[in-house]
Order: C-alpha cells, then structure tokens, then sequence
C-alpha cells in the first residue's frame, strides 16, 4: 500500500475525526443503564477504529472522492457510530418494541474485524499506476452504437413498464405521474425476473446522453425512466441514475468537483429523495390523499435515509440471537437463494420466502419481518456463516471494489461507464443487502454494456475515443 500522504488532507482528516471522537467522550449521558453504557463506549471504540482508516485512506496521495472506498467508509462509520451514538443520547435505540443494544459490543467488534479485512484487501497489493496514455484515435461506428444503445434501452423499458402493468398500474397512471389512470388494489408486487430491467435502461442512456444530439430525443426517453422509476417507488434506482450522469461527467474529463457543488448537489439529492420519501407510499399504491406538503416538509432532510441509517439495530439483533438461539442458515440466502431468484412463483408456487424475512422475524419480531426491515451486508453475512464469514466475504467484497476503482484511471468509455453505472450498487449493498438481489442488478447493469460495445452488427471493432477534453 503507498503511504505518500497529503499533508493538508491529513490534518483537515485528522482535526475532523478527533474533534467527533472527543465529542463522543465527553457528551456521554449520565445514569445510562449497564448494557446502555457498554454499548456506548464499544461505539466509542468503533469509531477509533475507523478514524484510523478514514483518515489514512483520505490522506493517501492518490486519493480519489469517488473511489468506492470512501462511500464504503462513510455509510459504515454513519450506521454503525453517527446513527447509535445519537439514538442513545435520544432515547431510539429500540426496533419493534425490542432492545437490541446488549449485543452492541459484540457487534462492534465483528464490524471492526470486517472493515478490517475489506480494508487490507481493498489496498493490498497495489502497484505503482502507470501514467495513461490517452488515446488521439477517432470513434468509428457511433451510428451503431446509437442503434444497439436504443435497442437495449427499448427492450429494458417495455419490460419494466411491463411489469409495472403486471403490478396493477394502468398506461395513464405511469406516464402521469400517478395524476391519472387507475389501480388495481388487489395488485401484487410484479415479477422479480422484469423487476432488474429498471437497472438495465441506465447505461444504455448514458450511451444516449453521450452520442445523440438530438435534444428532444434525450429528453422523451429521460422523462420516461422517470415515470418508471417514480411509480416503482424504489430510491435506488434513481440514485444510480444520478450517479451514473454525474460521475460519468467528471471521470471522463479527469476532474473532480469542487466542494462547493458537492454541497449543492447533496442538498439536491436530499430534497427530491425526501419528496419520494414523503409521496412514495401514495404513488405506488394510488392514494394521492395520503400525501402532503407538511409531511413533505417535516421529513426533508432529517428522515429521508432513516430506515437505511438505522439498520444497525436489526444487526445487533440478529447478533444477538445467532447463533444462541438460531443456527446459521449457511448458504441459504447468499447460494441458494441467488440461484432461485428468477424463477417465476407462477412455475414454482412453493417457492422459498427471502431468507431475511425469516431471519428479521427470529431475531425481533414478525412486525419488523412484515414490515420489510433489512439489515447491512454484514448482517447477511452473519447469519449465513457467522464472524468468518464476515471477515472472509468482507475481504472478497474489497478485492471486487478494488477491481472497480481501477475503471476509474480507465481512458475507456466501457469501463468509465461500468463504473458510473455500478456506483449505486455499491450503495445499495452496504445500507440493505440482498446479495441474490445485487447478483441480478450487477448482470443486469453489466450487461448492456458488452452487448453495446462488444457485439459488431457491421462495422469493424471501432477505436476508443478520447476522454480528456470534455468532448462529451
């Protein structure tokens, strides 16, 4: 690993961490009952733990704002110190009428050993970059790539508006923004096969957005993925839309933002995420009466990532209870679940429930487990094979995102997409894991673009345009 360390960043580090950490010594509440006080200084001690690889990952010389490391360092270090340090100080630390805060040391310590062991896989083994060689060739074939990105994107889209139809939505509904048409109230939930075409459509926009100039065209097309997305309600995938525009804008120039936009643009994303947050439930169940601007303007920018932020507790929860009372379900959820995942319940009606439903329920309650609650990657880990298989898959999981840091360097339009496409998918694995669900939205993300890019209709195998002079 080089420790070439940047000077500036590692004091503005350094002074920010230990300023929280002293923060978190001397703001302890008083009278905390045993378990309670346990608890808080085991996060106390997490967070020590993580200033020092905070602060030694930013401070690296080769640092880079969007390396997946850091949006890994920062959901953690919120879920598992900012979020249950001010929940104690609050008095909300319970989960479904239940305390889950006994087995918080425990759960500290296993968080600690797997960011540990994703930490060294993360940068073990780096070698010194070679300077990139941008390439001056010209693009051949842009017209094919246009006409493979709308084939894709045309097929993605009648697939995920198919399954919108299959969930109870009409035509007028979704492409009103739920201001007309109607609801089945009867309405399942759709088809889980059709469900990951709504991860498909977003590079293959991206290639739009890159190529085509006509303006209209983008703007029909980028409305449409918004009704589609809106109406499916799921956060995620308009997250990883954003993601994909914003990261693919800077990579491809070599720039970076400047603090003052992240800002903006993080105030941004809180305002429309807590919008949805506030009209979701309406919007997907067609109940416009169920929304309203005070809900919208209580939960801005203080409720919009709760459920994702709180999931500590449903990880010492099941902490707690595996395996003193529950065996590991080794593999159930991760292997075999993954493998089932596709199978319509059309073919096979007896077909297993998730595997966290179950565990939810054990570990707190059958509320909770009705109500949808997850936990974070580790906790998957955990009831499936315990510590180990913490501390094993967490290494897996660094050499995988340490491969995907090295598209970021990449002067190739293929890898720079893939990365700005896959951005939020590494978010969504760390705040609520599914590992079969992050299986299927990694193919169905992938994939579009090796069909864009290496299947040829006519022409030759093009050339790789150059990326340095903001030609996009």
């Amino acid at each position: 690993m080089s420790m070439k360390v940047n000077k500036w960043r590692f004091a503005i580090s350094m002074l920010t961490m230990s300023l929280i950490g002293i923060w978190i010594m001397f703001s302890c509440p008083i009278n905390l009952d045993g378990h309670l006080e346990k608890a808080y200084w085991a996060i106390f001690g997490l967070h020590i733990v993580m200033q020092i690889m905070i602060v030694i990952s930013v401070s690296r010389q080769e640092a880079d704002l969007f390396e997946p490391i850091m949006l890994v360092m920062l959901l953690y270090y919120c879920i598992f110190v900012y979020r249950p340090i001010i929940d104690i100080h609050n008095g909300d630390y319970m989960t479904f009428g239940v305390d889950p805060m006994s087995a918080c040391p425990k759960s500290c310590v296993i968080v600690a050993s797997s960011l540990i062991s994703f930490w060294f896989a993360y940068y073990s083994g780096n070698k010194k970059q070679e300077p990139i060689e941008v390439s001056k060739r010209v693009l051949l074939g842009q017209s094919q790539i246009l006409v493979k990105a709308y084939a894709v994107w045309i097929v993605a889209f009648a697939a995920s508006v198919l399954n919108l139809v299959v969930s109870g939505k009409s035509l007028s509904y979704i492409f009103s923004l739920s201001l007309s048409g109607t609801i089945e109230d009867s309405a399942d939930t759709g088809i889980a096969a059709l469900s990951f075409f709504s991860y498909t459509m977003i590079a293959p926009w991206l290639y739009i957005l890159i190529y085509d100039r006509g303006r209209t065209k983008k703007m029909i097309i980028t409305f449409l993925m918004l009704c589609v997305y809106v109406i499916r309600g799921t956060r995620i995938t308009l997250l990883s839309m954003a993601a994909a525009v914003v990261l693919y804008f800077y990579l491809s120039r070599k720039r970076r933002p400047k603090f003052r936009s992240v800002i903006i643009a993080v105030i941004a994303m809180l305002f429309v995420m807590s919008f949805l947050q506030a009209a979701r439930h309406g919007i997907r169940f067609g109940d416009s009466a169920s929304f309203s601007w005070e809900d919208f303007s209580t939960s801005m920018f203080t409720n919009v990532f709760d459920a994702d932020l709180t999931t500590y507790k449903q990880f010492y929860a099941i902490v707690d209870a595996y395996p003193s009372k529950y065996p590991y379900t080794m593999g159930r959820a991760i292997i075999m679940q993954t493998l089932i995942t596709m199978i319509p319940r059309a073919i096979w009606p007896g077909k297993p429930d998730v595997v966290i439903s179950e565990v939810i329920k054990n570990a707190v309650n059958q509320s909770a487990a009705d109500s949808g609650m997850a936990s974070p990657n580790i906790g998957e880990y955990y009831f499936e094979f315990g510590v180990l298989g913490c501390v094993v898959l967490m290494f897996i999981v660094g050499k995988i995102f340490k491969h995907w840091k090295s598209y970021i360097a990449s002067n190739k339009i293929e890898k720079i997409i893939a990365y700005s496409c896959l951005y939020g998918v590494v978010f969504q694995l760390i705040i609520r894991t599914s590992t079969p669900s992050l299986v299927y939205q990694y193919i169905f993300t992938i994939v579009p673009i090796l069909l864009i890019e290496r299947i040829n209709i006519k022409q030759k195998k093009y050339e790789i345009e150059e990326l340095t002079n903001g030609t996009h």
